[in-house]
């Protein structure tokens, strides 16, 4: 039935796919996390256009992207809802960037159509993120807890949800992402060169250095949380710089990345029990399913730490004028060459 979800909003943007690609919205744009990881580029900015070009050009293709997915039944639903939120992130860590060169209401009225979307579409990821961490917990420390606890489990985590509830889940997030793929038109990007994304750029790294300085002290869930969507949008972020200097930039990009997958274990381990409690188990009824979860989450703290620590030891403003020094060389290079 989900080939018959959004028509109307597919219609009204099919003839927007052609002008702004050049080709119909053949589901590409949502291969691209696929073929990032067999080697390809993620989106990034290029040297043959300004920074303030890219960007408009970049917000367009995500929310592009993000209704191609969501409009289409070629793949399941679970892999077009993790693509379109990934979509959702990078359009978040694009705003960031820009937000200050932007008109006020402009920006506030798009992110609450993206923080639609999101909502709307987080309900239908949960259950899938929480069984594969619980998986992934039970690989770990295989045999520590009884299969029928386990089975149960997994029961409650893969139940399906409501063929009305996902159709409505996604025409609410097809409808919002229409208005803010509306929205983008009427951007007005000024300036030149990195200043339009440097203060933008410093800010979101000084956010997660001190969510990361908050969530040391504190060890608290929700510190870690806010760290982890910082560090996840300066990730993002640093992707759009791919082309400044391939060999460093993956480096960096494939830390964070790490990082980011250790922090999402971690936010979802949080979620588990409240979830199945949720959905109708009680966690004091699984045996040591609590004790393995705070045991997890204890040991991936350290990691996050210590990864973040190194990737976050560097001042804000250090940090984005070697960027900005990065970027000048690239865009000055009369020959476009790897490095």
């Amino acid at each position: 039935m989900f080939d018959t979800l959004g028509s109307t909003h597919r219609r009204h943007h099919r003839a927007d796919h052609r002008t702004t690609s050049g080709a119909e919205p053949d589901g590409s744009g949502y291969r691209r996390e696929a073929e990032t990881k067999r080697g390809f580029l993620a989106p990034h900015f290029k040297r043959s256009e300004s920074i303030a070009h890219g960007v408009q050009r970049l917000l367009k293709s995500e929310l592009d992207s993000a209704l191609a997915l969501l409009s289409t039944s070629d793949q399941s639903l679970d892999y077009r809802v993790h693509e379109a939120r990934k979509c959702l992130k990078r359009l978040r860590a694009l705003f960031a960037l820009v937000e200050d060169k932007l008109d006020e209401e402009l920006v506030a009225s798009e992110r609450a159509c993206i923080r639609v979307a999101a909502h709307s579409l987080a309900d239908l990821r949960s259950a899938a993120a929480l069984k594969e961490t619980f998986d992934a917990l039970i690989d770990r420390y295989p045999g520590t807890l009884p299969s029928v606890i386990v089975d149960g489990v997994q029961s409650v985590l893969t139940r399906p949800p409501e063929s009305s509830d996902a159709a409505a889940a996604l025409n609410a997030a097809i409808d919002a992402l229409g208005s803010a793929r509306d929205g983008v038109r009427k951007l007005d990007l000024a300036g030149h060169g990195w200043a339009v994304i440097d203060r933008g750029f410093r800010r979101t790294y000084a956010r997660a250095r001190r969510y990361l300085r908050r969530a040391r002290d504190s060890r608290n869930v929700d510190e870690l949380h806010d760290f982890r969507t910082q560090q996840k949008r300066h990730y993002y972020q640093l992707e759009l710089l791919i082309k400044v200097w391939p060999k460093l930039v993956r480096v960096e990009c494939r830390e964070l990345d790490r990082l980011g997958e250790r922090l999402g274990e971690h936010h979802d381990l949080s979620l588990l029990l409240p979830e199945l409690e949720r959905r109708g188990l009680n966690p004091a009824e699984a045996v040591d399913l609590p004790l393995l979860v705070e045991r997890r989450r204890k040991d991936l703290e350290e990691g996050i730490l210590f990864r973040g620590a190194r990737l976050f030891a560097e001042a804000p403003r250090a940090r984005a004028r070697r960027y900005a020094g990065y970027y000048g060389a690239f865009r000055s290079r009369t020959k476009t060459k790897s490095i």
